[in-house]
Parts: structure tokens; sequence; C-alpha cells
């Protein structure tokens, strides 16, 4: 088994991340963090939660690195006074910012090592929801926030780049850290009032409405043979006008801001991810993975994950995806197997011991 051990000296961690409760993704990717830093053997790990409160200007040494492109509006609307203040009390050795939102280059110079995690290419997604978002003025802030993100994206070499999805990380030259397995995660038992599918996500996350809207009509073939077939879909901060259309559905039910995933998730045979258009890690696949729920994903969700993922059926066109869920609905013991495998290799490939590395040089793994 691997020694992992802190260099003399070095060994505290801050992890730097912007505090939003009601963010899914966001959880996931902190205790990541924390996990590999606890792996790595360091001896203090802080979690610093940036609080969502704005200011009418930036700091007059933010203001200049955000013309110079080394910081992005996003982390310059928010006052970086305490953030500086709470860093330098800690005086951590290495510190982790969690997405470019929360960079603060002040801090970065004062910080003996830089782990800075982008997640994922967010140029590329706010590329994406310029085109896409529901409302015309979302589009407008996401196509004037597209350029300077990847301007900054572009300029981060001098520091230790991590992303979550193995895609993004190779188009930007980051070192692929997905999200983990963290703690005991209890085997999937199904619920007695199971749906036959179950989808997770964000439901004020536009990639999400946008799979689930090209996934409505998937949905009624599959219901023209299955009439009493039902789906969960469990999700955060879902709009007024997404929550009706959602409900208006047949055999849709919703659950906004569960307590529990793991009750969400016993709630469902099958999970389904027809996500179109995301970037990043699909936290999704992980999930339903860890728990031993077979699965269907596109083809696109597969892009964030290193390597493939074995056990989990891809469908792109209808077609396929109605074949791939007629399969694993009909046939309990093959689904059972496909889940199974892909439990054991969430399991064993998707855990802190491999990623510890990264947090070098002030950590470091010793075989």
């Amino acid at each position: 088994m691997s020694d992992h051990r802190v260099d003399p000296g070095p060994g505290r961690v801050a992890i730097i991340f912007l505090d939003r409760s009601a963010a899914m993704g966001n959880k996931p990717r902190v205790r990541t963090w924390e996990s590999i830093a606890r792996a790595a053997g360091a001896r203090q790990v802080s979690l610093v939660g940036v609080p969502q409160s704005r200011v009418p200007l930036p700091d007059p040494r933010t203001a200049w690195h955000l013309l110079r492109g080394d910081a992005v509006v996003e982390s310059g609307v928010r006052s970086t006074s305490w953030l500086r203040s709470r860093v330098a009390e800690l005086t951590p050795d290495v510190v982790v910012f969690v997405t470019a939102r929360v960079f603060d280059p002040v801090v970065a110079q004062q910080a003996p090592h830089v782990v800075l995690d982008l997640v994922d290419e967010l140029s590329a997604n706010y590329a994406l929801r310029a085109t896409g978002d529901s409302t015309a003025a979302r589009r407008l802030a996401f196509r004037a926030l597209q350029a300077p993100m990847r301007r900054f994206e572009r300029k981060t070499r001098r520091f230790t780049t991590t992303a979550a999805g193995a895609r993004d990380a190779e188009r930007m030259g980051a070192t692929w850290v997905p999200n983990l397995t963290v703690g005991d995660v209890p085997e999937h038992v199904a619920a007695p009032d199971a749906r036959e599918l179950v989808f997770v996500g964000s439901l004020n996350y536009e990639p999400n409405i946008e799979a689930l809207r090209w996934f409505e009509p998937v949905w009624a073939e599959l219901r023209r043979d299955r009439p009493e077939a039902t789906m969960l879909i469990a999700g955060a901060n879902p709009g007024a006008g997404v929550l009706r259309w959602l409900r208006s559905v047949p055999g849709w039910e919703v659950v906004a801001d569960f307590p529990s995933l793991d009750e969400v998730m016993a709630r469902g045979l099958v999970s389904i991810a027809p996500v179109r258009s995301a970037t990043g890690f699909p936290n999704k696949v992980l999930e339903a993975a860890e728990r031993g729920i077979p699965q269907v994903v596109s083809t696109r969700v597969t892009e964030g994950l290193g390597g493939g993922f074995p056990g989990v059926l891809l469908a792109e066109t209808p077609a396929q995806w109605l074949a791939a869920l007629d399969q694993l609905l009909r046939s309990p013991a093959e689904a059972a197997r496909l889940a199974a495998a892909a439990r054991e290799h969430a399991l064993s490939a998707y855990v802190p011991d491999r990623f510890v590395d990264v947090l070098s040089p002030a950590v470091r793994h010793d075989s």
C-alpha cells in the first residue's frame, strides 16, 4: 500500500471555493479536494467559503489584475479584503482555488504553492450558454464574460492547473482531477415506490433543462409501450416556468431541493443523463455508478470521463435511447451486472489516493 506523507515543514492546505449552498455541483468538488488533501497527509485542511456578497467596485489592486487578464470579472466583483485576511491568518503552504470565479491574484502571489482548479472550460461553457440560455439577458451576460474567461484560461500556466472534465483538461493543458468517491456509499436498493427512471441535476442549469426537453419526446415514445412508466426528476432551484412544464409531462414527478441524494437515487431503477451540451465532469454518472444503479447516458457526457466507464450504456439518437432503456428495464439481471461493473470501477478508480501528486511540491506521494 502507498505511503502518503507531507514533506517536513509544509502541510497546511486552504481550499477556497464559492459558498453557494444550493449549487449541487460545487459540493462534490470541495469534498474531492478535501479528501485529496487528507489522503496526502496534510496536517491542516481549511475550507474557506467565499460569500456571494458583491461590492460596487473592485479593490484597486484587483482592478489592475482584471485589466491584465490575471483575474476574471466574476471574482473581481466580490469583496476580496475578507478573503485576503482569512488566508493570511491560516498561513497555508498550499492554496487551492476551486474555479476561476474565486481566484485572487494577490493571495496567489503570497502562497508558497497554488493549485488553480479551473473545474471545467468555463469559456466554452459560456459560449454554449450565450446561444442556448433561455433568457436574452443571460445570453448577453455569458457572451460578455466568454472572452475575458478565455483570456484568463490561457494565462494560468504559471500555476498548477487542474480540471474535472477529462476533455476540458486536455484542451486547456491542465491535470485531470475528476470528482471522487468519498466515504462509504451505500449500494442501491430500490425503494418500494421506485420509478422506472430517475434524473438528478440542478434545475436552474440550462444544459439540464435542455437535456430534459430533448428527452421529453423519447419519454412519450417509451410510454407507448409502457403506459404506466414514471420518472423522478430531482434537482435544486427549479424556476416557476420550468417547474410547471416538468409537472405537466405525463409520468414525471419532480422533487426539488431534496435533503438526501441516497433517498432520491433509491427511487429510480435506471438513471439517465441525456445531456447534449454541458462541459465539465458528469457528477450524474459517478453518483449513479458508485451506488450501483444501471444507467444510460449520452455520448457527450462521456467526454468528462477519463478512459471510459465500464457498465454504462451509451445512446445518442432517440432510437438508441429507447433500445438501451428497453434492455435495462426488461432484463433486471443484465442491468444488475452492468451496474456492478460500474460500481466496482467507481470505487477503485475515482479515489483520493490516485491524485495526491497534484498537491506537490508541498505534498509528496511516495510508492
